[in-house]
């Protein structure tokens, strides 16, 4: 063999050494990084099917799957797992198990084929724990069950000294990430910017003018104090808290009409809170009254409005459901964490078990709708209950809010999120918070003042039910005398009737038919006599009546030392109460023989082709009289009453006091998440996104805070200062953070750094919402009504534009018809879930702001105005230049640019095709005025679809 095919025998002999000599630590290598990345995987999949009952929340059986190490020491069925051994392990068994009730985890999707192919194959790789091996933190250490902190400020070398505190925790976080913020924005922006964030509306030229030309160094300050005083703040912020506290008015089938959900007097509340916020009402004011006004400030009918915040969610055909979704939304609404997910079993992710889910309803359990008189209104009677058979009627007038029905009430625990489906052996529960909150106040029982559970008691309700019958008193004897002038009229006809015909002939006689009808007639009117005797006796009996009863009442409710005094009281008052039910009944016995007699005499004088109908009436009025007279007699007969009826219903004397406690624990200082909750919401309002995105949830499946020490900084310094919305205003717009530009020009570094400016180096532009929008196109044409609260309007397809009030009285209601057409092409809020407003960018949007009726009036407004201003100028160019600049101004709160002026100016001068110079004539007629007008028109029509005016820069 030669060398050559020696040393190529030798080459191939070795090969198969050196490849494995090489392939060997790659393969070891490919198979650790491979068990690296399923221990990982294993982790994620433990994490989102098992730590809510194998984890820091909960070890159920003993075991926890949080780390390696837990699962080898196994729970009270031993190892989780056997290494190497996957088809031994008991985990597996317990993945795979064919029966649903055996098998983990026992809610929710079991282990994908995926999934399982990962467990088993990190097992059979011996189960290696993953780098970041540690248990699950302890759910009551996550930073938002922590009561807030006031942060200290990093250390400032800015002018003055000091930063504002906003901005030294914004800028701490701009240095470290290697962003430079904006300059802060000119005036005018500024100007505009706080207008629409404080009132929603644009300011008016007179208000720019003003702004500009104060120099002095709190001019921006002033200018906030002024926007907060203004009535339109109030209503303004109002729509905002209404997204979180989903403020619907009544709805359920509206052709019949029939109220299913809400009630209709509930935009009360609606302009309660416009009141609340006007007045700076602190935050923790306005908790405490929404959920519990009845208890906190009872007998207060301007301050139980509040509750309507309850009285929203009330489903007529079913009350569990009312209650579910005063819990889920009181959860995420207050304390920024869903309850709702605990509803079927224990939470997931946080400290929150079923039983805490029951627990919280148990504090609503007692709870019932009342309906009562309003100041200055009629009696809309008591609260209707729903009954599948009769329409529950839509009353406008009066007020709606809650009280405890049945204070003991406690709420039975049930399975499967089906009220159905009662846990046996469970006994009911009470109120009570989850374990994490350890300052939890007690509830105490309230005795509710006479007034607040019998209003029948108050003065103005007894004056009320007066008033009328008073009034009734004079109306009746002024028809009695009415009915005596009448009397004599007819008498003194009858004589002359009778003489004329003596005096014609003494052998005449008078017609017997017409001496009969009018005989009648004079029987009617002593009938008529008859019944307005009646008609003053039934008043003033009815007036005896009512002040005896209040006499009883008094001795019954408010002079409880002598009980024989109210014992005869009461017997009087129920003989008061009987004469004045005889006195009425006797009157409407009058009232139908009156009818009768007129059906008689009608009857005598009726066309033949009308007797039968004429039959019939007398028929109809005679059966009506026996109809009376038959009530009467048995009135006469029955025995006398037990007590007398009260001038109101009487509501339960004591209430649980569990929503008043419910409502301080939530506005305690050391409360980890109301005020939290709230600020992250002001601060969304103001700069277009939330410190936490997850606004409802706050929990651990929540995001993080971006800027955690701000947060705790808003949260403090809001419960510091009586939790004024006002002062938090103040704090937040006079930081840099909020007065900076919105323009990103000359800042491409941050854009390619930061391009959701979650670091906030610059302001937000955003959109205005969809009430602003319309809001704004009125307040520029100067066509806003002032006119505030009452009941809504009526989303009519013409009420957008007919009805100039402020769209926050628009009705409100997930249904399909629950928008008008204009503010749902702009995104108007679901009324079930608006924590956070969508905004959509379509081509609708656009066209409603040039096609509109709304736009369409509202430009010719404007434009006709601004013109007119214009009528001493001499010089058209000129005074369409002035029309421009008055344009910019009115709607954008700027001045034209130099290119903007020139385009415009352009576009107005534009001649049509019919002024231009004719062969005929060689020269153009003068310019029509309705297309100059029309160009008017459009161009504010541009200036309405214009960036600047849609958006808060």
């Amino acid at each position: 063999m030669s060398s050559a095919a020696t040393a190529l025998r030798a080459f191939f002999f070795i090969l198969p050494g050196i490849a494995a000599a090489v392939s060997v630590p790659s393969l070891q290598a490919a198979e650790k990084a491979e068990s690296a990345a399923d221990a990982q995987a294993v982790r994620k999949i433990f994490k989102a099917k098992c730590y809510s009952c194998h984890g820091a929340l909960g070890q159920k059986a003993g075991l926890r799957l949080d780390t390696v190490a837990a699962m080898f020491k196994g729970g009270d069925s031993g190892p989780a797992f056997e290494p190497g051994k996957p088809d031994e392990s008991e985990i597996v068994a317990r993945v795979t198990e064919t029966d649903t009730k055996l098998r983990m985890p026992p809610e929710g999707n079991p282990l994908d084929s995926g999934q399982l192919e990962t467990l088993r194959r990190w097992i059979a790789a011996g189960a290696p724990a993953p780098a970041n091996d540690t248990p699950e933190p302890d759910p009551r250490e996550h930073w938002a069950f922590r009561p807030p902190q006031r942060p200290a400020l990093p250390e400032s070398g800015e002018v003055q000294g000091k930063m504002h505190p906003v901005d030294a925790l914004i800028v701490t976080g701009l240095r470290k990430s290697g962003l430079r913020p904006t300059e802060i924005a000119d005036k005018a922006s500024l100007l505009r910017r706080a207008t629409l964030d404080l009132t929603g509306l644009p300011p008016s030229r007179e208000e720019i003018a003003a702004f500009l030309a104060d120099d002095s160094p709190d001019a921006f300050e002033k200018m906030v104090d002024r926007l907060l005083a203004s009535p339109a703040y109030g209503q303004r912020w109002a729509r905002h808290w209404m997204d979180i506290w989903r403020y619907a008015d009544w709805y359920g089938r509206r052709y019949v009409p029939d109220v299913w959900n809400s009630a209709p007097q509930v935009y009360r509340w609606r302009d309660w809170i416009v009141d609340s916020l006007n007045r700076d009402a602190g935050y923790d004011h306005i908790v405490r009254m929404m959920i519990a006004a009845d208890e906190l400030a009872p007998g207060d009918e301007k301050e139980a409005v509040a509750t309507g915040y309850l009285a929203r969610n009330w489903y007529a055909l079913n009350p569990h459901q009312w209650k579910r979704d005063i819990v889920e939304h009181t959860g995420k609404a207050f304390m920024g964490l869903t309850f709702n997910c605990a509803h079927c079993h224990d939470h997931k992710y946080d400290p929150i078990k079923q039983d805490d889910y029951f627990k919280l309803r148990a504090y609503f359990e007692p709870i019932e709708l009342r309906q009562d008189r309003w100041p200055g209104e009629a009696d809309p009677g008591p609260f209707q209950k729903y009954e599948y058979s009769v329409l529950r009627k839509v009353v406008m007038i009066g007020s709606v809010s809650v009280f405890d029905d049945k204070p003991d009430a406690r709420v039975a625990v049930y399975s499967g999120g089906d009220e159905r489906e009662l846990v046996k052996g469970r006994e009911p529960l009470g109120p009570g918070l989850p374990a994490v909150f350890t300052n939890v106040e007690s509830a105490t029982p309230v005795d509710l003042p006479p007034e607040a559970y019998y209003p029948g008691l108050k003065p103005w309700v007894r004056q009320a039910m007066r008033d009328p019958l008073v009034a009734e008193i004079a109306a009746a004897r002024a028809a009695l005398k009415a009915a005596a002038e009448q009397r004599e009229s007819i008498r003194a006809e009858l004589k002359s009737q009778v003489d004329k015909a003596l005096q014609t002939a003494v052998d005449s006689t008078v017609d017997s038919a017409a001496a009969e009808t009018a005989l009648a007639k004079s029987r009617r009117a002593d009938l008529a006599i008859e019944a307005a005797l009646l008609r003053i006796r039934s008043a003033e009996t009815a007036l005896a009546s009512l002040d005896a009863r209040i006499r009883a009442d008094d001795a019954k409710y408010r002079d409880k030392a002598d009980p024989k005094r109210f014992d005869t009281l009461k017997l009087m008052a129920i003989s008061a109460e009987r004469a004045a039910k005889l006195a009425a009944l006797k009157r409407a016995l009058a009232d139908a023989e009156i009818a009768s007699a007129d059906a008689a005499i009608t009857r005598r004088t009726a066309d033949p082709a009308k007797i039968a109908e004429a039959d019939k009436a007398i028929a109809a009025t005679g059966a009506s009289a026996k109809k009376a007279a038959d009530a009467l007699s048995a009135a006469e007969k029955a025995a006398p009453p037990e007590t007398y009826a009260t001038l109101t219903p009487v509501y339960p004397a004591k209430s649980s006091g569990r929503r008043a406690s419910l409502a301080r624990t939530l506005t305690r200082k050391d409360h980890p998440l109301t005020a939290r909750v709230a600020v992250n919401h002001i601060w969304n309002w103001h700069f277009g996104q939330p410190l936490v995105e997850t606004v409802t949830d706050l929990g651990r499946n929540g995001k993080k805070p971006s800027h955690p020490e701000l947060l705790d900084l808003l949260a403090v310094e809001f419960m510091d200062h009586g939790w004024s919305l006002k002062h938090l205003h103040r704090f937040i717009m006079t930081s840099d953070a909020y007065r900076r530009s919105s323009s990103a020009r000359g800042h491409e570094a941050e854009i390619a750094r930061d391009p959701e400016n979650r670091q906030y180096w610059k302001f937000q532009r955003r959109r205005l919402e969809a009430e602003a929008v319309r809001d704004t196109i009125l307040a520029a044409s100067g066509s806003l009504s002032n006119v505030a609260g009452g009941p809504p309007v009526e989303n009519k397809p013409e009420a957008e534009s007919t009805d100039l009030r402020r769209s926050l009285y628009f009705s409100i209601f997930p249904e399909e018809s629950g928008h008008s057409r204009f503010l749902e092409t702009f995104d108007a809020p679901d009324a079930c879930d608006a924590y956070r407003r969508t905004r959509s960018v379509v081509p609708q949007q656009a066209l409603a702001l040039v096609n509109s009726k709304l736009v369409q009036e509202q430009s010719k407004i404007l434009a006709e105005k601004l013109w007119n201003e214009t009528a001493a100028i001499e010089s058209e160019a000129a005074r369409s230049d002035r029309f421009i600049e008055a344009a910019f101004a009115q709607c954008l709160s700027r001045q034209p640019t130099p290119a903007e002026r020139t385009t415009l100016a352009a576009f107005l001068s534009t001649e049509p095709a019919s002024s231009k110079p004719t062969a005929e004539t060689g020269s153009a007629p003068a310019t029509p005025g309705p297309a100059a007008a029309a160009r008017r028109q459009s161009l504010i029509r541009i200036l309405f679809n214009h960036d600047d005016f849609l958006t808060i820069r």
